[in-house]
């Protein structure tokens, strides 16, 4: 994606000392760079844009942000199901100064934010690994750099994929930092950017969690992607709620095995049954004994609570 405003170099230029401000806050105010574009068949994803940069040549100078103004980089392009395309695209930068070409920074008020990483792609062979989820950008990428108001945020790390069979969920994206290690912070905040979760998986492991971006001064910030699951039973799939809890949902009561096996590695999760009942098969001449709806199995996990909900099992 392209920034949203970029320092250009004019070859006889004697510097630019920029504030961007807003008089008409809390109306406008925004300046954004562009998504990137999600990965294709023949094509990854993209990076999401700078909401701010220059170019290398660009002549002293300098960024002032101040109240009532909103840089916001784009976001990362998510992922393809194909070789080399299913990782998602990195989020932009909220300010990039990788160039060097602005001398120095001061945040005094507003916020700057990078962008999300993308999603990484879905697998469905049962061989393939699903794709890691992009990470998300830096707020300020570089130095000098100061933070005297306003609110600094990194961007959160994209989901990894979901897989089928017994390959493995895709890693979730690292969060984004706040900014540059060396940024000095007098006022406002910095705030790192969440890891993405990690992907599912029906038999396989769980993608892990990206790591959570981290403020300037090296203390985490954000929170940790949380890990994916193994072992998800057929016509079921997982996701996270709102408040971040796995929930295992019944979508395809036709594709169910009954008994339902639940492995012992799952931790804390609620099983939706979809409002429907599952019934154990009842005993027969060859084998008189009735059979569970449902089994939580021993696959050396350290253990499961499982809450049930929104159905019943008989």
């Amino acid at each position: 994606g392209e920034p949203g405003i970029i320092f250009v170099d004019k070859g006889t230029g004697v510097g630019t000392n920029l504030t961007i401000t807003n008089s008409q806050s809390p109306v406008g105010g925004h300046i954004t760079g562009a998504d990137g574009l999600d990965a294709t068949s023949t094509s990854p994803a993209g990076v999401g844009g700078a909401g701010i940069t220059a170019d290398a040549g660009a002549d002293t100078c300098t960024l002032k942000i101040d109240d009532g103004v909103t840089v916001t980089a784009g976001t990362g392009g998510d992922g393809y199901n194909a070789d080399g395309k299913r990782d998602g695209g990195a989020g932009g930068a909220g300010i990039d100064n990788s160039s060097a070409g602005i001398t120095s920074v001061e945040v005094s008020g507003g916020s700057v934010t990078g962008g999300n990483g993308g999603n990484g792609a879905d697998t469905t062979d049962g061989v393939t690994p699903a794709g890691i989820g992009g990470a998300g950008g830096v707020g300020i990428s570089s130095t000098p750099a100061a933070v005297t108001g306003g609110n600094v945020l990194g961007g959160n790390g994209g989901n990894g994929g979901s897989a089928s069979g017994a390959a493995p969920g895709g890693v979730g994206g690292a969060g984004g930092n706040a900014a540059a290690e060396g940024t000095t912070v007098s006022g406002g905040s910095t705030t790192g950017g969440n890891g993405g979760n990690g992907g599912f998986s029906e038999t396989g492991n769980g993608g892990a969690g990206g790591d959570a971006g981290k403020k300037v001064s090296g203390d985490v910030s954000g929170s940790d992607g949380l890990r994916g699951l193994p072992g998800v039973p057929a016509g079921f799939i997982a996701g996270y709620d709102e408040d971040g809890n796995v929930v295992v949902t019944l979508i395809d009561e036709s594709q169910i095995t009954i008994p339902i096996i639940i492995p012992d590695t799952w931790s804390d999760v609620t099983l939706d049954l979809g409002g429907k009942t599952i019934k154990g098969a009842d005993g027969t001449s060859d084998s008189p004994n009735g059979k569970p709806a449902l089994i939580i199995t021993n696959a050396d996990g350290s253990g499961v609570n499982l809450t049930i909900t929104n159905g019943e099992l008989i």
